[in-house]
């Protein structure tokens, strides 16, 4: 009987995020967290960027998805699944969208490179799949986020 791969993709995402140079400084959640309405910059793992009426991000939100499939050539299972991300970038600055999707491009690619470097036995991360940007202006100020899917696959044999 085989049991998913998924939460050992999540807990090795988180681990690759908080331990990349190039993300120092920048909060890494797992799922949502209400203090990160006040970063500046933060990353999500397990969030699709669903949004709450009043413009914040939701609570709940859908984490991923994965599915298994009997290998071929073995008597054991292949799953192959999606983790979904976030990255936000935020200032007070009400006209400063240009610079925020600079700095998330920046982002993306440290989180992206995370990821592909990130050894976990069995489990191998084989890039972002699909994302979407996601701009939002106010009198409080600009943001732009990134909701990204990071492909995975993990054989059983």
């Amino acid at each position: 009987m085989s049991t998913t791969r998924f939460t050992d993709a999540v807990a090795a995402l988180l681990a690759a995020y908080t331990a990349a140079p190039a993300l120092t400084g920048i909060p890494v959640y797992d799922g949502p967290q209400p203090s990160a309405a006040y970063d500046p910059e933060f990353v999500i793992v397990g969030h699709d960027a669903t949004m709450a009426p009043d413009g914040t991000l939701e609570a709940t939100a859908l984490a991923g998805n994965y599915l298994q499939e009997w290998a071929d050539s073995t008597d054991g299972q292949e799953e192959r699944g999606t983790v979904n991300c976030l990255i936000v970038s935020q200032t007070g600055d009400t006209t400063d969208l240009p610079g925020r999707r600079a700095r998330i491009k920046t982002l993306l690619a440290a989180a992206e490179d995370a990821a592909l470097a990130a050894q976990v036995t069995h489990l191998t991360f084989d890039g972002t799949t699909d994302g979407r940007f996601i701009t939002r202006q106010s009198s409080a100020g600009a943001a732009v986020m990134c909701a990204y899917r990071v492909a995975y696959s993990a054989p059983w044999g």
